[in-house]
């Protein structure tokens, strides 16, 4: 096992999403049987959410995190596809592009399609 647990084909992250008490972990997978380059879960009981069907805060990161630990090469982290959501039958197409330049991660986006699920509001 590598870094923060993890082999070439899958592992766990604690606190992808940005909590730093690691309330929040992901669980990803290398090996899908389809188009995506990861399979990913989040999950985050500890601020409310059971588990997350699509987490564009943390593909980012773990667009980072798979070319640093040398699971995606570098030439090929600029069209990453991160398959989440489909345990909960909530299945979500993330892409994730990763460039580098002298070995240093320069640029990160995310993107995908959403669909709108719930509205409300509050007053402050």
């Amino acid at each position: 096992m590598g870094p923060a647990g993890h082999s070439k084909r899958g592992g766990i992250i604690p606190g992808i999403g940005g909590d730093t008490a690691g309330a929040d972990q992901a669980l990803w997978s290398s090996g899908a049987q389809d188009a995506a380059t990861v399979y990913t879960r989040m999950f985050a009981p500890e601020l409310g959410i059971y588990e997350d069907p699509a987490t564009g805060s943390a593909s980012g990161p773990l667009g980072c995190y798979l070319v640093h630990h040398g699971v995606v090469a570098p030439e090929k982290a600029r069209a990453l596809l991160n398959l989440q959501g489909r345990k909960l039958d909530r299945p979500s197409w993330l892409h994730i592009s990763i460039e580098s330049a002298n070995g240093a991660i320069s640029r990160v986006r995310v993107g995908g399609e959403s669909v709108f699920v719930a509205e409300g509001s509050f007053e402050v």
